[in-house]
């Protein structure tokens, strides 16, 4: 008997740009330009003009995109960054809490430790042969 097998269904996730694809995109706009200027030289020059400014709103679109999403990635992180730290507080302040009494009985001191207050020496002149 043959098994019958279900197709899932897949979704692709959100593509985020990495290094390697905007390497490899200006590796393929290099190799578009230049086969292109082979062409424009071969017609005599008709064109030009107009696969320059293609090339600048080409280049523009990806900037501002890249920037926008550089900006989103930006912000994601200082929100993490945060609620990082205010997890990292919390459990610092919980184990604090929790640990006083052991410690206390250990005779440690838990927390900040101040250090004591160094005075600074006076800075001995020197004195100057004459020559």
């Amino acid at each position: 008997m043959a098994r019958k097998t279900q197709k899932r269904a897949t979704t692709a996730g959100r593509r985020t740009y990495q290094p390697q694809d905007l390497l490899l995109a200006g590796i393929g706009a290099f190799s578009l330009g230049r086969k292109q200027i082979a062409n424009a030289y071969v017609s005599g020059f008709d064109g030009v003009v107009e696969l320059t400014d293609r090339t600048q709103e080409v280049v523009q679109a990806a900037a501002s995109t890249l920037g926008q999403q550089v900006a989103d990635i930006q912000k994601r992180a200082v929100s993490l960054r945060k609620q990082f730290s205010k997890r990292v507080e919390g459990f610092r302040k919980q184990a604090q809490t929790t640990l006083a009494p052991v410690f206390a009985r250990l005779g440690v001191k838990i927390g900040p430790q101040r250090r004591k207050a160094t005075r600074s020496r006076a800075i001995a002149k020197r004195s100057r042969r004459a020559a």
